[in-house]
């Protein structure tokens, strides 16, 4: 999918909604989700994700309920969390 393809999905930008990671481990672990779009998301966490890594993303608010399983796409680093790009690739 082109660039300008990409952009044509709404990102909604969030307050940072709680989040549950689940690893194909089975291990889990808290996140924030600081924004959301038909293809991806955007999380911050304390914890280290591998690039091309499968987890399942579970995002629930007072209204919603929303669970994705998601591959890492992209990373940025620094001293207080680490940010992650996601790819959705199922809504379950």
């Amino acid at each position: 999918m082109s660039d300008e393809n990409k952009r044509r999905f709404v990102r909604m930008e969030l307050e940072n909604i709680p989040t549950t990671i689940t690893r194909q481990d089975g291990s889990t672990f808290d996140a924030l989700c600081k924004n959301l779009s038909g293809l991806g998301m955007l999380i911050e966490t304390n914890e280290s994700l591998e690039l091309n890594e499968e987890i399942s993303a579970h995002i629930k608010t007072e209204r919603n309920e929303l669970q994705v399983t998601a591959s890492v796409t992209r990373e940025v680093t620094n001293d207080d969390a680490n940010s992650y790009g996601l790819t959705i690739i199922t809504f379950n």
